[in-house]
């Protein structure tokens, strides 16, 4: 997450923020498995 808020121009806190979300919303136990889920969904 630090080389994406490196990356992004943003904070720790706000990428932290935004994944967090993300995870939720996928219903993913942790952020692997989000990435898994919203690959299959196509939304990456």
């Amino acid at each position: 997450m630090r080389d994406i808020a490196v990356l992004e121009d943003m904070s720790f806190a706000t990428v932290n923020f935004h994944l967090n979300n993300a995870r939720k919303a996928l219903d993913a136990g942790s952020l692997a498995q989000a990435t898994a889920i919203a690959t299959r969904l196509g939304l990456i």
